[in-house]
């Protein structure tokens, strides 16, 4: 995607998780001067629409070309759905466990097309983590279970997590005084 862009858009005249048929809520794909390669909104069933988000959050592309979007669908819950770039619809991920609440917070891919989500809980701590999905989208494992991973970034193979709820770890005034300091957690990715 040299030049291009992927970004996500919804409305603000509907309610951020109920949808209607004024909402918009789509995937855009742009070149950097902004010219729209395609949109990404609805699910073709023939003459039926279907849509594809409730609430996109974050988007990126596989170097497969798949796009992966997390998708809120309530204040405790999402999840990641992948779309090819012709736009129809390959899969969905809710966690692991179908019976646990599901709330992704962030998606990156690496050179293997594999998927790297990081997931929150904050009502069970125990259950935020960081998941590892095969280019085939199928779970491969957990990579780490960490608090708060509230955003990731891949530089090479090495994956950065930032686990820190800044609202947590000190007033803004003890930040900027150099008393508390968001960190990242750097974990090298293992080879597979």
């Amino acid at each position: 995607m040299n030049g291009e862009l992927l970004i996500t858009l919804k409305d603000s005249e509907s309610d951020q998780y109920e949808v209607n048929s004024r909402s918009r809520r789509l995937v855009r794909h742009v070149t950097f001067s902004v010219d729209i390669i395609r949109e990404y909104e609805f699910l073709e069933n023939g003459a039926e629409q279907t849509r594809l988000f409730t609430d996109p959050w974050r988007v990126t592309q596989n170097g497969n070309t798949d796009i992966c979007v997390i998708n809120g669908t309530s204040d405790t819950s999402s999840e990641l759905l992948i779309i090819s770039v012709s736009g129809s619809f390959k899969s969905v991920y809710h966690g692991q466990d179908n019976k646990e609440t599901f709330k992704a917070t962030d998606v990156v891919c690496d050179i293997q097309f594999n998927i790297i989500v990081s997931q929150l809980n904050n009502s069970e701590l125990k259950n935020s983590a960081i998941h590892l999905l095969s280019p085939d989208r199928k779970s491969l494992r957990y990579l780490l279970k960490i608090k708060h991973p509230i955003s990731i970034s891949l530089n090479q193979s090495t994956l950065c997590i930032d686990p820190k709820d800044n609202e947590e770890e000190g007033s803004e005034e003890e930040r900027k005084m150099g008393k508390k300091q968001p960190q990242d957690i750097h974990q090298e990715l293992p080879k597979f």
